[in-house]
């Protein structure tokens, strides 16, 4: 029996393997999430948003609604700001570094299914990071994808689909993101 074959599936998640998102564990931590995030969107205290996440800085503020999937998997610097309507798919590591401002209605999305309509049809998944560094600002309606990196001091512009890394000191725009010029 290979190593992957006696990993659970919390266990192959992390590891950005194939996993089932509807294994009994994977299910109870989404409803943990899921049931602190609507008390946080409803009194808004943000106490409850720091014993979800992985970890969070100082000085965040966060205008509800927000959605948090699993939240052990975002990490969050000191001074990020989240406005209305952003949702984080975190299958897998979301990390936001210090100084980031997120627009509303923008998501982060880790995971993905296969192409392969009869996997597809069992119901699996593969996640992989986000990873959004220092002094960026991701404008509103943006998708970022899993597996992207966006880096120092780029921002990234209303509408866009970011599915691959972005230049430090950049902007980036349109579907999928591009580089327009430097900052």
């Amino acid at each position: 029996m290979g190593l992957f074959n006696m990993l659970t599936n919390y266990e192959l998640m992390l590891a950005l393997r194939w996993y089932d998102p509807n294994d009994e564990e994977l299910v109870a931590l989404r409803k943990k999430a899921h049931e602190k995030i609507r008390a946080f969107n409803k009194n808004l205290d943000l106490g409850i948003i720091k014993d979800l996440l992985g970890s969070m800085g100082e000085g965040v503020e966060i205008t509800p609604d927000i959605f948090i999937d699993y939240g052990i998997n975002t990490f969050l610097g000191d001074n990020v700001y989240f406005n209305t309507g952003v949702v984080i798919l975190d299958s897998s590591k979301v990390m936001i570094g210090s100084n980031v401002l997120i627009g509303p209605r923008v998501g982060l999305y880790t995971p993905t299914h296969p192409l392969d309509l009869k996997r597809r049809q069992k119901g699996i998944e593969k996640a992989t990071p986000i990873i959004i560094e220092d002094d960026v600002w991701i404008a509103g309606n943006v998708t970022v994808l899993g597996g992207v990196t966006i880096h120092k001091g780029a921002v990234i512009a209303a509408g866009s689909l970011v599915n691959k890394d972005v230049e430090a000191h950049s902007l980036y725009a349109g579907s999928p993101a591009r580089f327009i010029k430097s900052i």
